[in-house]
């Protein structure tokens, strides 16, 4: 297998002339709204000055206005933030030549981390077994498939799920599980990519790779959740080394909480593990303060 772990940068200097790469494009509706936006936050602030003489205007405290524009610039100024972040050249979701594929799985949220991290998938064709697009019925984002022919290793997989796992927040809008463009199943062979409304289409997509490589047919799945790998993982020895050390020193509900973000173990059973590592170096300090000299 030739799968290798890069940085973003490697990748970019990787690429060929003839190229797909998918990343969000220019969108006029998004500059228009936020025009729009920014617009009507001039009007509600300057209302003094040209408020006309129509009832339903004339009777708004400024006070209100005020309040208004301040909440829509709250929510411009994200809007415009996502845009930018989501537009820079570092945020991109997959590129594929003739005989080569690349799969980012950093968050264009995360675009300005740092860029020695190694955050891309570089694929040969000859690692690609499939690729399809996956229905999920009740979901309105689509997702593409691509399955290996061998098991991603594990020390990689345990780099993905480490940034899967860094959140820019911890808020509904900013969290891991709305940010994680990849994800791996269950079977460890297989990368979900996740076509966000910042992407192009998934259908596009497929077109442009069916230029070079062989698709399947779309499948429906219908509880991808339930063999999906997004913010757990087995425990590894590496994992364990990280709780085992958090534990030694003294931060056990900082333990409890790294295994349970992780893992996806419940956190029950986190607790008895950690309690359990807990049990053991106690034991271990008594058995050295016991030993004889």
């Amino acid at each position: 297998m030739a799968l290798r772990l890069i940085t973003e940068s490697v990748a970019r200097r990787e690429w060929a002339g003839d190229m797909m790469v998918v990343r969000e494009d220019r969108n006029l509706k998004s500059d228009i709204a936020l025009f729009c936006s920014y617009t009507t936050i001039a009007l509600l602030v300057l209302l003094p000055l040209w408020r006309p003489d129509v009832p339903v205007i004339r009777d708004i405290s400024y006070a209100y206005a005020v309040f208004a524009a301040v909440l829509l610039f709250a929510y411009s100024y994200y809007i415009s933030s996502d845009l930018k972040s989501a537009r820079a050249p570092a945020s991109w979701l997959l590129a594929a030549s003739r005989d080569r594929m690349w799969v980012q799985f950093r968050s264009y949220k995360h675009y300005q981390w740092p860029r020695t991290d190694p955050t891309v998938f570089a694929l040969e064709r000859s690692d690609i077994d499939s690729i399809f697009g996956v229905k999920i019925p009740r979901n309105s984002e689509p997702q593409m498939a691509i399955k290996l022919n061998d098991k991603i290793p594990h020390e990689m997989i345990d780099i993905l799920m480490d940034e899967n796992t860094r959140l820019e927040g911890n808020g509904f809008l900013r969290g891991r599980h709305n940010h994680e463009p990849v994800r791996i199943e269950k079977d460890e062979r297989t990368l979900r990519l996740m076509f966000k409304t910042n992407l192009p289409t998934l259908a596009f997509a497929l077109d442009k790779l069916r230029l070079n490589y062989d698709i399947d047919p779309p499948r429906s799945i219908p509880e991808p959740e339930a063999y999906l790998l997004p913010n757990e993982m087995p425990l590894t020895d590496a994992v364990m080394a990280e709780a085992h050390a958090l534990v030694a020193q003294g931060k056990k509900l900082e333990a409890i909480r790294y295994l349970t973000r992780r893992t996806g173990i419940s956190l029950r059973d986190c607790k008895a593990i950690i309690d359990d590592l807990e049990q053991g170096q106690y034991a271990s300090q008594q058995g050295q303060q016991g030993a004889p000299e």
